[in-house]
């Protein structure tokens, strides 16, 4: 089918000869006329599929009215023919929106040409017309809310969906800038990643939004998929589809704290079990352990405050965590304080906390212990290490029951439940004055006496073997056991470290024992015991000779002579392999390095 052309001309001559041209290259004329009211008249009355349009007519209306108001009435494609080539002509025909110009006089080739580019662009602009028709239409189809935003992130298109999520017409969304609507909360993790899209990477996030809507604020989560868009690599803005995800995110929350309140009644379980199986494993099964075994099931539910007095080693923090998992307590924390190793300038901020900008350096709350512990457990470890401005500060809290973070105004009640564990007799350190009588007093409610593992050579052997058991899963060894030397010199040692230092006797001999039975070489207690029988003779010679020493000093010395002679021996066997050993010993590269300098030894 031919194409129909109107052609608008005032010089009847030109007319006819582009009307012969059109015909000879097979174009059908429909018309020509000289005006601008005929054009627009006769445009609307043919509908021709181009108009060839003079810019200068007879008539009140020029050649760039009429084709203005044909391109944008009857949405007729515009091709101007002109003479005038200057700038200012050519910038008001662009108010017409033509497909193309044409300088005169041209040639009947030149016009060819600018009639097949203009019916090009016309087929072109009607296959994107119907495919943003077809585009318009899928997503004005689904569910899902879709927005285009420009290189400022700026709100350019919005479908149905998104105008009903977020609350706003069609209208009102355009030209919005999408971090408007993420809450306080989200509006960081929004911006960062509009910019991370803006990089070219595709970004997903769960965007918390807030929505006013008839004067109301209404709070949803979305769903939110970014997409970059680009032109020759460089961002032109970004694609965006979202959905409300608010009831599904409730739901999860809902089944996550179902969960995890499951979970954590399975963990308590599993807690006490492995608390009840620590007593008998971890402490033995004699008859001293016994009596321990029925005070804490007498106290455990009372909430009474424990001491728990004994030896290092003895076990005194197994026990503490035996009360609090058997009290009722036991869904709530059990937080731990080791009172000898918090500077004596921290011991408030550590125990109670402090406010922003209560000091220098102070940038952000802090939440002491005792809130961290609420309705819970205090494990105050070695509290006999405790300064006395510290044991000052604890006492009031405890009888206050209410703390000020450092910098605070307002009193936080606590309610905890303590227990204290000493190495020392606190009795006797009120009487010495380095313990206050009224704190001791006050966490006296019940006392645990831990006996130390001398004292109850039948569980020496069992735990022995636990420790044997639990090295062997550390160390992926399968040492089967002890020999009846290594059983016999076990029994008969004096063990002033306790059941720690049983523990890492029998790791050590594990890790030595190559899968074999345990020998008596491998426990390296053969030259301790040497050097306690020669330490025996020279702690005589003091006791007699030397009226200064005291008990205290005396046992350091043979301490520390017992600790020479180990790392000593451990050294020799391992040919001075400062790993090795360190692995042997129980303790790292530096510790050894440490040790090693102050007990004076080379290496």
């Amino acid at each position: 089918m031919k194409k129909k052309i109107l052609i608008i001309e005032d010089e009847r001559i030109i007319a006819e000869d582009i009307k012969n041209t059109l015909i000879r290259l097979g174009y059908d004329v429909c018309d020509i006329v000289s005006s601008g009211e005929e054009a627009l008249h006769q445009s609307s009355s043919l509908q021709p599929d181009v108009v060839l349009m003079d810019i200068m007519l007879h008539g009140n209306m020029n050649g760039i009215e009429a084709g203005r108001r044909i391109r944008e009435e009857l949405n007729i494609p515009i091709v101007f023919l002109t003479s005038y080539a200057d700038d200012k002509t050519l910038q008001e025909a662009k108010l017409a929106d033509p497909f193309g110009y044409l300088l005169k006089p041209f040639e009947d080739r030149e016009l060819h040409v600018m009639l097949e580019i203009a019916f090009y662009k016309i087929r072109m602009e009607k296959l994107l017309t119907e495919s943003e028709i077809k585009y318009r239409t899928l997503v004005e189809s689904v569910d899902d809310g879709i927005l285009t935003l420009n290189e400022h992130d700026r709100i350019t298109f919005s479908n149905a969906a998104a105008s009903n999520i977020l609350g706003q017409t069609v209208m009102e969304l355009q030209g919005q800038h999408l971090v408007t609507f993420a809450d306080k909360t989200s509006r960081q993790l929004l911006e960062t990643s509009l910019l991370k899209c803006k990089s070219g990477m595709p970004e997903r996030i769960d965007l918390s939004l807030a929505i006013s809507t008839s004067g109301e604020e209404k709070r949803m989560i979305i769903d939110l998929r970014l997409k970059p868009i680009l032109k020759d690599k460089q961002y032109q803005g970004s694609f965006a589809v979202f959905n409300d995800i608010t009831m599904r995110k409730e739901r999860e929350v809902k089944l996550l704290d179902s969960e995890q309140a499951l979970s954590q009644q399975v963990l308590m379980l599993r807690n006490k079990l492995k608390a009840d199986q620590d007593l008998d494993n971890y402490l033995g099964t004699s008859r001293e352990i016994s009596r321990v075994r029925k005070q804490v099931e007498l106290v455990a539910t009372t909430g009474m405050s424990v001491i728990i007095q004994g030896r290092s080693g003895t076990g005194k923090e197994v026990v503490a965590k035996l009360i609090h998992s058997q009290s009722n307590r036991r869904q709530n924390p059990l937080i731990a304080v080791d009172c000898g190793a918090i500077p004596a300038t921290l011991i408030e901020s550590e125990l109670f906390g402090y406010e922003k900008g209560a000091f220098t350096g102070a940038e952000n709350i802090k939440i002491g212990k005792f809130e961290l512990a609420q309705h819970g457990t205090i494990l105050l470890d070695e509290l006999g290490n405790l300064p006395l401005d510290g044991q000052t500060r604890l006492l009031r809290a405890l009888e206050e029951r209410q703390i000020y973070r450092i910098g605070g105004k307002t009193p936080i009640s606590v309610d905890v439940r303590i227990i204290a564990t000493t190495n020392i007799n606190l009795e006797q350190a009120v009487t010495q004055g380095t313990f206050r009588e009224d704190l001791f007093h006050r966490l006296n409610e019940f006392m645990i006496f831990m006996p130390e593992l001398r004292e109850r050579k039948d569980d020496i052997i069992l735990l022995a073997n636990y420790f044997r058991k639990t090295a062997n899963h550390e160390l992926g060894k399968e040492v089967p056991g002890f020999n009846s030397e290594s059983i016999e010199i076990l029994y008969n040692y004096n063990w002033p470290g306790n059941i720690r230092e049983l523990k890492h006797v029998v790791k050590r001999a594990v890790l030595l024992a190559s899968n074999q039975m345990i020998q008596p070489a491998d426990l390296l207690l053969q030259e301790i015991i040497s050097s306690e029988r020669n330490s025996n003779q020279v702690l005589q010679t003091k006791l007699i000779f030397d009226s200064n020493n005291t008990l205290n000093s005396m046992i350091t010395d043979l301490s520390r002579q017992a600790e020479k002679e180990i790392i000593t021996t451990v050294l020799k066997q391992v040919r001075n392999n400062k790993s090795k050993a360190a692995r042997i010993l129980g303790i790292d590269r530096t510790t050894l390095y440490a040790k090693l300098n102050v007990l004076d030894l080379e290496y």
